[in-house]
């Protein structure tokens, strides 16, 4: 099967076009306004330049496509050409969203998608798309799970693309409503910093509130829970209370636009990085009441090296499985069942992630080589 990946040259492109490379068949074709070069160099992968706006054209590739992978952004503001052009070619369609309002106008194209007959999946990424399996994975240690934290600790060393930067930034200061406690919050992104204990070798970063994630409405909708809040926080704590500071600063005067911070932003991450770490990982903090106590389980994903590959793993993922067959699925796919948990960890730990756990009241984290067990108590032995 052809694949055409979409933003195919970015920096989740990349790590999605080789992980399709090593644990599929499937030919790919890589859409980029400027197509890397280097990226030709491999047989089974094909370059093209063409803009995600150029409906005409794109509709002309993608009819010679069985899949189409979309992962450029920002999602935030860009149109859903991609999906539309699929629906009306009936290909099957993924993509790497995490907006808001993107995944909403998504889920309103749900009859046509239905009636073009195709497999859709939108947000296979940290969020939603880890969270929702996350919470299906530890559900069952709680008579009622109520709560999902997420933090990110993102890789510093590869520098990101300008996409990258335009999302994290547009959050800065920006406000949007969360729910806690089954209760809309006004907050903001970039603010209520938070030290957090990764596993090792990560350990402890500060982490802030980002921005407005599709997460806010799909996890009360379809995991019935009434906290949801995500972080992230990178490696160097002086950008990260540079980004909180912008924050406030534009909270009360309106300024600076996340336009104008761009720039500043890529150069200093571009410097740091040069003395940056290769590992990343996510915390999956679950939060649930069994037998009259309110308890909060904490279930990681770890990478060692390469952790850019965590918010690209699922598409790739899903992709594999579709031209394998053993993804049988019609329609708009619910994030939270299309994946068993013993398939999402085989996979996980396939391509040299590691599974950690850290049960309520542990101090410590430990690393889960197999499984997840049965019981929290269990996580300890």
């Amino acid at each position: 099967m052809k694949v055409m990946v979409i933003g195919g040259g970015g920096f989740y492109g990349r790590y999605l076009v080789a992980d399709l490379i090593e644990f599929s068949e499937a030919e790919i074709l890589v859409v980029s306004r400027n197509p890397p070069a280097d990226l030709a160099n491999h047989p089974r992968i094909q370059t093209v330049a063409c803009d995600l706006h150029d409906r005409d054209r794109l509709c002309q590739l993608m009819r010679s496509c069985g899949l189409v992978i979309h992962c450029a952004g920002p999602f935030q503001y860009l149109p859903l050409t991609p999906l539309l052009v699929a629906i009306e070619t009936r290909t099957d369609y993924l993509d790497l969203a995490e907006d808001r309002r993107f995944n909403q106008e998504v889920q309103a194209l749900q009859p046509e998608i239905e009636a073009a007959g195709i497999t859709v999946l939108t947000g296979l990424s940290v969020s939603p798309g880890f969270e929702m399996l996350f919470a299906e994975m530890g559900k069952h240690y709680f008579a009622e799970l109520t709560g999902i934290r997420t933090y990110a600790a993102p890789d510093t060393r590869k520098h990101r693309g300008p996409a990258m930067f335009a999302t994290m930034l547009m959050g800065v200061g920006q406000p949007f409503w969360q729910p806690e406690g089954g209760e809309p919050r006004l907050v903001h992104g970039w603010t209520e910093p938070e030290w957090v204990e990764f596993p090792p070798p990560i350990g402890r970063r500060l982490t802030h509130l980002v921005l407005e994630m599709a997460h806010l409405d799909l996890l009360p909708d379809e995991m019935g829970v009434g906290t949801v809040a995500f972080k992230a926080g990178t490696e160097w704590t002086v950008l990260n209370r540079l980004l909180n500071l912008s924050a406030r600063i534009r909270r009360r005067w309106g300024w600076p636009r996340w336009e104008r911070l761009t720039a500043l932003v890529r150069a200093l991450s571009w410097l740091m990085g040069r003395f940056g770490k290769d590992e990343g990982g996510v915390i999956f903090a679950l939060t649930g009441r069994s037998q009259g106590r309110e308890l909060t389980h904490r279930l990681a994903i770890n990478a060692r090296r390469d952790g850019g590959l965590i918010p690209a793993i699922l598409a790739s993922i899903a992709a594999s499985r579709l031209i394998s067959g053993d993804l049988q699925a019609s329609g708009l796919v619910p994030l939270n069942n299309w994946l068993t948990t013993a398939e999402l960890l085989d996979e996980l730990r396939g391509r040299g992630l590691e599974i950690w756990w850290q049960p309520d009241g542990a101090a410590a984290w430990e690393q889960l080589p197999a499984g997840l067990p049965a019981n929290p108590a269990e996580g300890l032995a």
